[in-house]
């Protein structure tokens, strides 16, 4: 699992807010995105980073993983595809990218 960078939980407020008010848009035109069973596995730049990440729902979302550019992001992606394919129940260990 790789951090690319970590954000201060009031950063990613912030730019959620500014998404929510219309100031910025999110681009959620270039996405890997697939459903296994019950899973989702979400590839795409996160309008509160503006990093390639992925994330994983089993219920809840959790950030497996950054990227520094969309070809490793796609790389990434299909990674975690396989793994889940295999183990449906593998473990999650979210990045904790809110650090400050």
């Amino acid at each position: 699992m790789k951090t690319i960078k970590t954000l201060n939980p009031i950063e990613g407020v912030l730019g959620t807010l500014r998404v929510m008010g219309g100031l910025d848009t999110v681009d959620r035109s270039d996405v890997f995105n697939i459903k296994i069973g019950e899973v989702t596995i979400d590839t795409v730049v996160g309008f509160d980073t503006g990093i390639w990440e992925t994330g994983i729902k089993r219920g809840e979302w959790v950030i497996v993983e950054q990227y520094e550019t969309r070809k490793l992001a796609e790389k990434g992606h299909k990674k975690w595809v396989n793994k889940i394919k295999k183990n449906p129940k593998i473990k999650l260990e979210d990045i904790n990218i809110w650090s400050s």
